[in-house]
């Protein structure tokens, strides 16, 4: 998963959430604040990463270089 990945779903879901909202369909806006908190964690361990000179890491290279991202898998 890239950053790139991440920004276009962060998109995709905030258009989503939008669109419940209009029609005050509620499950679907916490399902997609749901998502978008773990796709805003996600980007934070990538860029912190991406700081550190790489391009792309694994699931359990973000869980070793991020304890939030731990205690989200968790």
């Amino acid at each position: 998963m890239t950053i790139e990945d991440l920004v276009a779903q962060h998109a995709t879901l905030v258009a989503y959430l939008k669109s419940k909202v209009a029609i005050a369909e509620w499950h679907g806006c916490a399902d997609a604040a749901m998502d978008l908190r773990e796709i805003e964690a996600q980007l934070a361990v990538l860029r912190e990463f991406e700081k550190q000179g790489h391009r792309r890491c694994s699931d359990a290279e973000a869980e070793a270089i991020s304890d939030k991202w731990a205690s989200r898998l968790g």
